[in-house]
């Protein structure tokens, strides 16, 4: 009896079962989810918040219909979050809140205005100060670790010059 029943039970649980997500790439510790590339798919369609760090040169809109870039893109965001990770660069709130007020002050607006302004454009304040201290997160990895290591000599600028 018990092993009839214990059959019914995971032949009904097998026979509901369906993928809710899949891995398409693995960066160092972190993982690519369909989803993700899905939801970055949306992010763009909206003309959400793309770090243009990660362009490297491009348009945002040259990654609207390529998957190719698309998924270069989230490898290239996991790679240097990883990194950040690694070497536990963080930024606190306060640093962030400065930021904001400087962007807001490069606009000719107050702080106040600018966060109407993200909200008239369907996001939230939280959601954009995440967006801001992943920026700068970046930011200071990119400068600590790869631009401090660039030295151009004086024969390459006569060279160039």
């Amino acid at each position: 009896m018990k092993a009839v029943f214990l059959t019914t039970v995971l032949f009904c649980s097998v026979s509901f079962a369906q993928v809710v997500d899949k891995v398409v790439a693995v960066v160092n510790s972190e993982i690519v989810l369909q989803s993700d590339l899905k939801n970055f798919e949306q992010k763009l369609s909206k003309n959400g918040m793309i770090d243009d760090l990660l362009l490297f040169g491009q348009k945002q809109d040259s990654l609207k219909n390529n998957r190719k870039a698309q998924m270069d893109y989230l490898i290239n965001e996991r790679l240097l979050d990883s990194e950040i990770k690694r070497l536990n660069l963080s930024v606190t709130i306060e640093r962030v809140e400065q930021e904001i007020r400087d962007i807001a002050k490069r606009n000719g607006v107050s702080r106040n205005d600018l966060v109407a302004a993200i909200k008239a454009q369907g996001m939230n304040i939280s959601d954009y100060q995440e967006f801001i201290k992943t920026r700068i997160e970046r930011q200071s990895l990119i400068e600590g670790e790869i631009s401090s290591k660039i030295r151009v000599s004086d024969e390459d600028v006569m060279a160039q010059y």
